[in-house]
């Protein structure tokens, strides 16, 4: 029997058309976040407007409680999503460069792990879950990938997920390391539907097959 096929680009701009959650005006937020550039020890881009919005679509459509953030910086991305994520809701963030203390703001609780690589962070919620009862432990909705993943990460990663959590991706574009890290992550989540970023953006997603499905209308 021939399988019907489905263009990874018409599959992607459909779940895109879907995703239309509320946005917030971000220009007097990144603005103050800016200024955190000052305390950088490694200066570098930062997630813009465009992928901020498209970021807050998908936090607040997916409602993560529980979000593992690789590539803290300044906290563009980090805030634009605790914002948008449930009320008492976590977000653990690294960044291997930089130690750089984010304000607080509404929305949800922000643990971060600042000198610390991807690896170093999952290996210690994996720690932390080995060492805590069940109720306790930490189990991640969704990863939001803005930093190159570690070989050693995939494993760690499966480790942390269940089987409706979301994976977000940076800089897909080109050989940048968005795509690099969803090549390696394919090949260990390949049930996974890959969805390009939108038109202009950098932003993909890796769905799992329990948050796709078919309805009447």
């Amino acid at each position: 029997m021939n399988p019907i096929t489905i263009p990874r680009e018409a599959f992607s701009a459909l779940i895109w058309q879907r995703l239309n959650s509320p946005t917030r005006a971000l220009g007097k937020l990144f603005d103050s976040l800016d200024l955190l550039r000052a305390d950088a020890d490694y200066n570098t881009g930062s997630i813009d407007h465009q992928d901020a919005k498209d970021l807050q679509q998908i936090v607040g459509h997916f409602q993560p409680k529980v979000v593992a953030e690789v590539g803290t910086f300044i906290g563009r991305s980090t805030t634009v999503m605790a914002q948008a994520m449930p009320e008492g809701g976590t977000i653990y963030t690294c960044d291997v460069s930089n130690d750089i203390k984010l304000p607080e703001i509404s929305g949800g609780t922000i643990v971060q792990y600042p000198k610390k690589s991807s690896t170093e962070m999952f290996e210690t919620l994996i720690r932390f879950n080995q060492n805590s009862g069940a109720s306790r432990k930490v189990c991640v909705d969704l990863f939001y990938i803005d930093g190159r993943l570690n070989p050693k990460d995939y494993a760690l990663i499966l480790e942390l997920m269940h089987d409706a959590t979301v994976v977000v991706l940076d800089d897909f574009e080109g050989i940048e390391k968005g795509v690099v890290n969803a090549m390696g992550l394919m090949q260990h989540l390949r049930n996974y539907a890959l969805v390009y970023p939108r038109n202009h953006g950098k932003t993909a997603m890796m769905l799992p097959p329990k948050l796709v499905q078919f309805t009447a209308q």
